[in-house]
């Protein structure tokens, strides 16, 4: 047990803030029309999807938050699922309130059971939330090659993919979601969202229109060239901490962040250019630096009991290390305020007085990453 890093005996996500409980159920989906990136000609895409839904008040005792098979995929991330607490009820029947759920489609870069918390609270204030994991993909060579070009182009063409699952979803929700789902949300108002490589997918899925209105990328490198990088509906930036694209290059080599000098360049020249193509782009553009975040905060990495050896500690330290549950408590405020304007057209305070509040900084991603 030496190897743990918990001091309580039992770990609590964050309790969900809406007026709704919360359902949670699970599908697997297969896109006929594309096959699996790896696998042979006959394997076709198949997508693990977990709903988060608005559910009637109950005292049904909440699932485990990594049930069955889930637990080893946790174990292999250094989770000790068993010692978690969620607040989400399995198969929970839906709130009886007749307003239809605006719908949001989450691209997972970790499992999606990883962005319980997220998912459940946004669920909890109206919405329909489908979380979209992968199948298997093959790990990009250029990942030891050290060619930014070759990464820009592999990942470009993940995310392009990725992209299509959120599409495939959408239109699979209105077919093959659950009976006690299926008339219960509203297509026509939906959102996508995503994570690291998930961010660059719900920018792809936001330059293709309706029925998607707005698009969230969190701590997200679009793996675009800036020219390519637009979209016409509303869109969040949310960045965490990226020394990688403030400090000099040297520096930044040097602490193990970049391959090279070169990559270095290249890679912020992209990066930033089509960060700030996207935020001029959109229709409006957000551009919000979480303060004290790193990419683990968006995940339920910072509120887990983890073994010291996990990999999500690593996603943690960019931004000093874990942080609880503030960088993640103000992330998901930003992401409900700005859903809660674009897809329901309601008043979002939040989003008037961004730049008033000390949790964020509020500027262009060419000013929030200017370098020194």
């Amino acid at each position: 047990m030496s190897g743990m890093v918990w001091t309580e005996p039992l770990f609590q996500l964050p309790r969900p803030t809406g007026p709704h409980a919360v359902g949670r159920t699970a599908r697997d989906w297969t896109d006929a029309g594309r096959p699996a990136p790896s696998g042979g000609r006959r394997a076709l895409r198949r997508l693990p999807v977990w709903l988060w839904y608005p559910a009637s008040e109950t005292h049904a005792r909440p699932g485990p938050y990594l049930p069955a098979l889930a637990r080893l995929t946790g174990l292999a991330n250094g989770v000790v699922a068993g010692r978690v607490r969620a607040h989400a009820v399995s198969d929970a029947t839906p709130a009886a309130s007749g307003e239809l759920w605006p719908v949001v489609l989450f691209a997972a870069a970790q499992p999606p059971l990883l962005y319980t918390a997220l998912c459940a609270e946004l669920a909890s204030h109206g919405y329909l939330v489908a979380a979209v994991g992968t199948t298997a993909e093959p790990r990009p060579a250029s990942l030891a090659t050290g060619s930014f070009p070759r990464d820009l182009r592999e990942r470009s063409r993940l995310a392009a993919t990725r992209a299509g699952d959120l599409r495939f979803v959408l239109g699979e929700l209105a077919r093959a979601a659950p009976d006690t789902l299926r008339d219960r949300f509203d297509r026509d108002r939906s959102a996508v969202v995503g994570h690291a490589i998930g961010g660059a997918a719900a920018a792809v899925a936001s330059e293709q229109g309706p029925p998607v209105r707005a698009g969230a990328a969190l701590d997200s490198v679009l793996w675009r060239e800036p020219a390519a990088a637009g979209v016409e509906a509303a869109f969040l930036q949310a960045f965490g901490a990226h020394p990688e694209y403030v400090l000099p290059c040297d520096e930044a080599v040097r602490r193990g962040l970049t391959r090279s000098a070169q990559y270095c360049a290249d890679d912020r020249a992209t990066t930033v250019g089509a960060w700030q193509a996207l935020h001029d782009s959109a229709r409006p553009g957000y551009s919000v630096r979480v303060r004290g975040a790193a990419g683990g905060s968006f995940t339920d990495a910072p509120m887990l009991p983890l073994y010291r050896w996990s990999p999500l500690r690593r996603t943690l330290s960019a931004g000093g290390g874990p942080t609880g549950t503030e960088a993640w408590r103000a992330a998901t405020d930003l992401l409900l305020a700005f859903l809660d304007r674009h897809l329901r057209a309601a008043r979002a305070p939040l989003l008037d007085r961004l730049a008033a509040d000390g949790r964020f900084e509020v500027a262009p991603p060419a000013v929030l990453f200017a370098g020194r």
